[in-house]
């Protein structure tokens, strides 16, 4: 089988790391979260000062190399993310960085495909026949779902809990990718 798996907010927990950083740099900077979100030049220096750092710091979700192991059996793993580095200066190193925070914190994979959202993902999954793709985004879910790609919403923030394909832990995907 072939299984696409996303990076961010999937394999790990970007946007709390991200949120920390940001509260951080905005203590730091002695501006208000009113005026840092209101700016877009804050914002713009903030990702160019600490993206980097948040990619590098990022933690691998509770179970995921448990059942990456398991998964890799038998199995091909296709990274499939939204990372990429045509979307601004700011982004000059992203695959750099994310090819060496993958081999740091072990996380195997056959292919790596990046610059991939939403229409990118689903072309990346027509053209290498993933059979599965696990990714956090509810807005790549549904455009999986309309090209009848097999999708799980990975959500631990428990967010979507109507969507039927929604898995909450890794050990979720793990039930429902060895159960069924």
């Amino acid at each position: 089988m072939k299984i696409g798996i996303d990076i961010d907010n999937t394999i790990c927990s970007t946007d709390e790391l991200l949120d920390k950083k940001i509260d951080d740099y905005i203590k730091e900077k002695g501006m208000s979260q009113k005026e840092f979100f209101s700016d877009i030049k804050y914002m713009s220096d903030f990702y160019e000062e600490k993206l980097l750092e948040v990619v590098f710091e990022d933690q691998v979700k509770d179970g995921f190399l448990d059942v990456l192991n398991k998964l890799k059996i038998n199995n091909e793993i296709i990274i499939v993310t939204a990372r990429n580095e045509k979307l601004s200066r700011n982004f000059q190193n992203m695959r750099k960085a994310t090819l060496e925070w993958l081999e740091k914190n072990n996380i195997y994979y056959d292919k790596y495909y990046d610059d991939a959202y939403k229409e990118g993902k689903v072309r990346v999954c027509k053209k290498e026949g993933i059979d599965i793709i696990i990714d956090d985004d509810i807005n790549n879910y549904l455009a999986f779902k309309d090209s009848g790609i097999k999708t799980l919403l990975f959500d631990d923030k428990g967010k979507y809990l109507d969507i039927v394909d929604r898995v909450g832990s890794w050990r979720e995907v793990e039930e429902v990718l060895f159960n069924d």
